[in-house]
């Protein structure tokens, strides 16, 4: 069973940063700028794969593995919340025209 509404990975690192660092420090050892890491910690903009890596390096008690799991945890618990997403059963068997290519062959 998944995680009731799992947090974004930004409360995680805001947890992981306590008072140990700013973020003006941290942006700065990331090598981003402080705006982007703000929007990461305030759970506006989600963890990269270049940012995984980045973080863990910042904090070597976690993997880039570890981000982008907490990324995609998140990321499928919103999809699967969201009230206005599209039905997937309407969407899942589109229907063709005839002479359409079919569903896959990406115009090969």
């Amino acid at each position: 069973m998944g995680m009731y509404n799992p947090p974004h990975p930004g409360e995680m690192l805001k947890e992981f940063m306590s008072d140990s660092i700013t973020v003006t420090q941290l942006a700065a050892d990331l090598c981003i700028t402080r705006t982007a890491l703000s929007k990461i910690i305030n759970s506006r903009t989600a963890i990269s794969t270049a940012m995984a890596e980045k973080l863990a390096i910042a904090f070597p008690f976690t993997t880039p593995q570890m981000w982008l799991i907490w990324q995609n945890s998140y990321d499928l618990w919103q999809l699967e919340h969201d009230q206005q997403r599209f039905d997937r059963k309407a969407c899942a068997h589109p229907t063709r025209k005839s002479g359409d290519k079919q569903a896959g062959s990406l115009g090969k």
